[in-house]
């Protein structure tokens, strides 16, 4: 099993806040069964939630290596979980977000009270 979306990336938004704390959600997700996870940190525009696809993706190499320094058989891949904005179509071919684990598809988040 691949989970889709989860926050694992430390101090990226508002998942985890440390290494240990991401190697403790790999291994109780390993525990359940899953051995993948796309991680999803939040891309929202206007706020300070906006990482650059590099910086998760260098991220997500780093945590695949103290992953398999764990000697867990687990992979995580880089996304993002992108805030509703009208100028979604541009960001995406532009690349200044990432699809989910280098795929076509994006994971939307949408408002919780209206649609812009």
């Amino acid at each position: 099993m691949i989970d889709i979306h989860c926050h694992l990336l430390p101090n990226i938004d508002d998942g985890p806040k440390s290494w240990e704390e991401s190697l403790e959600m790999i291994r109780i997700a390993y525990d359940d069964g899953i051995r993948g996870a796309v991680t999803t940190p939040h891309w929202i525009q206007g706020t300070n939630w906006q990482p650059r696809p590099d910086t998760v993706r260098d991220m997500v190499g780093e945590f695949n290596d103290r992953i398999r320094k764990e000697g867990l058989e687990f992979t995580v891949y880089p996304g993002m979980e992108i805030g509703i904005i009208p100028d979604l179509p541009r960001i995406v071919s532009n690349g200044e977000v990432l699809t989910l684990a280098d795929s076509v598809f994006i994971l939307i988040e949408i408002p919780f009270y209206n649609l812009p």
